[in-house]
C-alpha cells in the first residue's frame, strides 16, 4: 500500500511490477492505464530501501513479481485493514 500511495500507482500497476522493473529509485510501469507502452515512477529513498530489503528477505529473482498476489487478494487485504482501522468505504 505504501508503494502504491507514495508513487501514485494503481493497485493493478503495483501487482504487475517485477524485480527487473526496479532500478535504484525508479520503477518501470509496464502497461500503465494511460495506454502508453511504459511509464517510470520514482520512489523515495525510504521506500526504495524497504523494497530492496523486501526483495532480499524473500530472495526474489529478477523475473519474479514483486507481490505475487491477485487483484482480488489485494483488495481483500485492503478491506480487512480498513475494517481493523475502522475506516468506511475502503476499496469498496
Amino acid at each position: 500500500m505504501e508503494l502504491q500511495a507514495r508513487c501514485g500507482l494503481r493497485i493493478g500497476e503495483v501487482l504487475k511490477i517485477k524485480v527487473s522493473d526496479i532500478s535504484e529509485r525508479k520503477l518501470l510501469i509496464r502497461e500503465p492505464k494511460s495506454g502508453k507502452e511504459g511509464e517510470v515512477a520514482f520512489m523515495s529513498e525510504q521506500v526504495a530501501r524497504r523494497v530492496d530489503e523486501y526483495i532480499r528477505s524473500k530472495n526474489l529473482s529478477a523475473d519474479s513479481r514483486l507481490f505475487p498476489i491477485s487483484y482480488s487478494t489485494a483488495r481483500s487485504m485492503i478491506i480487512k485493514l480498513g475494517s481493523k482501522l475502522n475506516l468506511k468505504g475502503c476499496a469498496s
